[in-house]
């Protein structure tokens, strides 16, 4: 018998998942090996509850440390890490192939020739088929290792490549007599060093290759004992040896042949040979100090040499310890409840037995064994210690002890009850659990509190002053009262009697209803009802009329408190339209007061409270009606409206109505005119706003001449503000400065109109509103402004004529009213330029003297004068009077110095001359009045020489 070893790559490679066939584990699929240690190189990772997990590799030895084409004893080979090997003599006879580390590429002819190994690796008998086979049953455990899947006889499999061809395993050809006593040591590495921190279940697995099956209908053929030697005591991991000819799980393999190898390349192997990868199906628990000085042992019990050839490769050490995995069921309950927790130990997929797994499991705090803990499960002992398992009533420890499997066993559980009083989420996962099995998954439990269902009434208002109603609450359909409540009092709004919050389930559903008191004067009928369950602000269901039914949605930790409300109203709807004004940037929305608005209500039997249709508002800027309905069926339309002022613009109108079940729609207006909300029902609620933004407050001037030639334009007309306020209108009438201007209301302007001819007096202001209405102005001209308005201020320019004539009582050539010129001059004026106006002389005309005539001021003092036109003219004249005329009268003035009429109105006046009369004798024969006259001036001539020569004598005194 042969012994051939594949090599690998990896010293330290992931255990495959492998199928068990009786009492020995057989090898999958190459591929589903390959794929096996691709998933264990990962590590392990915890699974679902009974399903296996893939064991861990924890140890393999590849015999590649060192190798080239030359066959080795395995007696002098040593690992990478240091392991070695022993054995039995016959299992180290070199010269009959035996316990040979080689290669396909061992030692082969340029030709292929195999009959070249040298002395002493398989000399005996036939070699050169002895080192033929060793090399291609080591080709063979390549392809295992490399995922070949096996064929069948009549298709044995061929993955041979150069990486299997390179493979390097152990050779037990068997060339010549039997081994003597049966079960010899095959090899026994020296102690592999693997190093743990905990207690650990353990196997071993191998890969063989069998090349004599049906030789002697396969009776010589070998039998595979695997072992752990722990301090000098071997424990055989394999309750039943491994036969890689009749394992089910063992495919069918060839290998190319040499040159010169014949028509029968297998010897008594025929065309094929069987090869498989093997897990024991036993295991043995280790301490971290028994692991440290493990060996492996590979026994065959075997004793014949015919038809005993085999080769072996990859001998592992795999840890096969299994999983624990929690859960509770059902994963939700209400506080006080029962849920089962379940712990489920997973064997590993190689499903060897175990024996006496244990674990406690620490109960997160709040959650504790229930008063019956029902203690369950499928795990039972086989072997070793009893099982036991301990959990009570209040305790929050369970412990289980002695749990066995037997060789195949994929899982087992223990159950048992627990439970909590505290509502919560309960977690318990590795942290909570001592044991040695690979940790749980986390396992969580909700617990939540007690689901609460109550009732109660909400009365908008009562019909009737002994109106009561009655509450009922009952299991969907039936007829049985869980509870009843019956109202009183004349409250409104949620009464205080009510069905208190009674615990109920969740997932089922509950009717509640309501009926009249006895006692009471109207009928349901009377009252429109509507009713809304909510389980906090979360409405759950809604509906109208006077009863309902709710589903109690699932349980939470926080609590599912429904609370089902019945609204009643009677046969009403309220209507509420609130005014909102903005300010003239359209923010800061106030209550509108003072404003009017209007509702008008239409329907068969529809009356309104107040009944009159227009309301204005107050501070609160509401105003409200109520619509009565004669029957629950009847309907209104309700037309809504605002009497818009000139001092907003209309920004926009809606009116909501809200249901008695709270289902709400909207209605949008366009203009201040409002609209119409059709089908309001008894129990509406209607909400219209109506929002206006302020406009902007505008002064406007504008000036005009009452009387006078001159322009409005002439004067430059003026508004002027507080400090800190806006500035106002500036400018002449019509100019944009003077327009339209933006200014502070509820601020005294200070109107004015400067420049202009100073013969013009402004009257007093006048302002108007954008309505018509007058706007005050103050006696000294302040004019101030109410917000939004669009006031225009306005002033009349006034001036007065005076028409100066002369009169010439006896005109001559030369003696007429033009010898002379006549003036107007006005007195100082601080700040007003007045003109003096000078005219020729002319005589009265009926038909009007423009020439004469010109502008005045008003009510200002003149003084007329006269002189000659000519300043060197020696006419002597005498004035006889100043004359004005009135009611076509003249009539003397006494001064010079006169008023000028009023604005609007003319004055003529005139000066009268005459010429000084000739010397008349006195008929009498005294002297005449020539005389007089002479002697008067020669008088006042003398008088005026003698004042000059006291000046003079003055004079010249003050110089000496």
């Amino acid at each position: 018998m042969r012994f051939i070893r594949a090599r690998r790559k990896a010293t330290i490679i992931v255990a495959t998942t492998l199928a068990v066939v009786g009492a020995l584990c057989v090898a999958p699929s190459a591929t589903a090996v390959a794929g096996a240690d691709a998933a264990a190189a990962i590590g392990i990772v915890p699974m679902a509850a009974g399903v296996t997990e893939a064991p861990t590799q924890v140890w393999a030895e590849t015999f590649e440390n060192g190798q080239g084409t030359a066959p080795t004893r395995l007696g002098t080979y040593q690992s990478a890490a240091g392991t070695t090997y022993t054995g039995a003599t016959y299992w180290f006879d070199y010269g009959n192939c035996n316990g040979v580390v080689l290669s396909y590429l061992a030692s082969r002819s340029a030709n292929g020739n195999v009959a070249s190994f040298s002395a002493p690796f398989c000399t005996v008998e036939v070699a050169a088929v002895a080192q033929m086979n060793g090399r291609r049953m080591a080709d063979v455990l390549g392809q295992v290792a490399a995922g070949v899947s096996g064929g069948t006889a009549g298709a044995p499999a061929n993955g041979s490549t150069s990486g299997t061809q390179n493979n390097h395993a152990v050779a037990e050809w068997t060339t010549d007599g039997g081994t003597g006593t049966a079960n010899q040591i095959v090899m026994t590495s020296s102690a592999i060093g693997v190093s743990a921190t905990t207690n650990r279940y353990y196997t071993a697995s191998i890969d063989v290759v069998e090349a004599s099956c049906s030789y002697l209908s396969g009776a010589n053929n070998s039998r595979i004992n695997l072992s752990l030697v722990v301090s000098g005591t071997e424990t055989s991991v394999t309750p039943t040896a491994i036969q890689a000819c009749s394992a089910s799980g063992a495919g069918y393999y060839t290998s190319p042949t040499p040159q010169g190898a014949g028509s029968n390349p297998w010897d008594n192997g025929g065309t094929s040979v069987r090869a498989g990868r093997f897990t024991a199906a036993g295991s043995q628990l280790l301490t971290p100090a028994r692991l440290a000085t493990a060996q492996l042992r590979v026994r065959n019990q075997t004793t014949a040499s015919e038809g005993n050839d085999f080769g072996v490769d990859n001998l592992r050490l795999i840890d096969v310890t299994p999983s624990l995995d929690k859960s509770f069921a059902p994963t939700s309950v209400t506080a006080g409840e029962v849920s089962t927790l379940t712990f489920t130990i997973n064997n590993t997929s190689e499903l060897a037995a175990k024996a006496d797994m244990s674990f406690s499991d620490a109960l997160p705090s709040g959650l504790v064994v229930a008063a019956t803990p029902t203690i369950g499960g499928t795990c039972t002992s086989t072997t070793g210690s009893a099982l036991v398992r301990t959990a009570n009533a209040g305790s929050s420890v369970v412990t289980v002890s002695g749990v066995d499997f037997a060789t195949g066993a994929t899982s087992c559980t223990v159950t048992v009850n627990v439970t909590s009083s505290t509502p919560g989420v309960y977690t318990n996962g590795a942290s909570n659990v001592t044991t040695i099995l690979n940790s749980p998954e986390t396992a969580t439990l909700t617990v939540n509190a007690p689901s609460t269902l109550s009732v109660r009434k909400n009365i908008v208002s009562r019909a009737a002053a002994s109106d009561q109603f009655v509450l009922r609450l009952r299991s969907a359909g039936s007829t049985s009262d869980i509870a009843t409540a019956t109202t009183s009092g004349s409250a409104t709004g949620v009464q205080t009697q009510s069905i208190a919050a009674r615990q109920v389930i969740s997932g089922q559903s509950y009717d509640f209803s309501e009926v009249m008191a006895a006692g009471s004067t109207s009928a349901l009928t009377n009252y429109t009802s509507a009713w809304e369950c909510r389980n906090g602000t979360s409405v759950l269901a809604s509906g109208t009329g006077s009863s309902g039914t709710i589903a109690i949605p699932a349980a939470t930790v926080a609590g599912v408190a429904v609370v089902c409300t019945i609204t009643n109203s009677p046969l009403l709807a309220t209507v509420t339209v609130t005014k909102q004004v903005q300010d003239v940037t359209g923010a800061n929305p106030q209550p509108g007061s003072g404003w009017v608005l209007g509702v008008v209500p239409s329907g068969t039997g529809v009356t309104t409270t107040p009944a009159a249709t227009t309301q204005t508002t107050a501070a609160s800027g509401s105003a409200s009606w109520q619509i009565f309905f004669a029957t629950a069926a009847s309907r209104a339309t309700v037309a809504v409206s605002e009497t818009q002022k000139t001092t907003h613009t209309f920004v926009s109108a809606q009116c909501q109505v809200t249901s008695l079940s709270g289902v709400t729609r909207t209605v949008t207006f366009t203009a201040a005119t409002g609209g119409s909300v059709a089908d309001i029902a008894p129990g509406d609620a209607v909400a219209c706003g109506f929002v206006n933004r302020l406009k902007a407050t505008t002064l406007t001037l504008t000036a005009s001449v009452g009387s006078g030639s001159a322009l409005p334009t002439a004067w430059n007309l003026s508004a002027t503000g507080p400090s800190g306020s806006a500035a106002g209108p500036t400018g002449t009438t019509g100019s944009t400065g003077a327009t339209n201007r933006t200014v502070t209301p509820a601020t005294g302007y200070q109107l004015a109109a400067t420049g202009g001819p100073g013969t013009y007096v402004a009257g007093a202001w006048t302002c108007a509103d954008q309505d018509g209405s007058a706007v005050t102005v103050t006696s000294g001209g302040l004019v101030s402004l109410v917000a939004g308005s669009a006031v225009n201020c306005a002033v009349t320019l006034r001036t007065a004529t005076l028409t100066l004539l002369k009169n010439v009582v006896t005109p001559s050539a030369g003696f007429t009213a033009s010898t002379w010129n006549v003036t107007a001059t006005p007195t100082t004026l601080s700040g007003v330029s007045i003109p003096t106006e000078t005219r020729a002389g002319a005589e009265y005309s009926s038909a009007g003297n423009p020439a004469s005539t010109f502008e005045v001021r008003p009510d200002h003092t003149y003084t007329l004068s006269e002189a000659l036109a000519n300043p060197s003219s020696t006419i002597a004249y005498r004035q006889l009077a100043l004359q004005r005329l009135s009611d076509g009268v003249w009539v003397d003035v006494e001064s010079t110095e006169i008023t000028a009429p009023a604005a609007g109105q003319t004055a003529v006046y005139r000066f009268v001359n005459d010429k000084i009369p000739a010397v008349v004798l006195p008929l009498t024969g005294g002297t005449s009045t020539d005389v007089f006259l002479i002697s008067g001036a020669l008088l006042l001539a003398l008088m005026a020489g003698l004042a000059f020569w006291q000046r003079r004598r003055r004079t010249r005194i003050q110089h000496t």
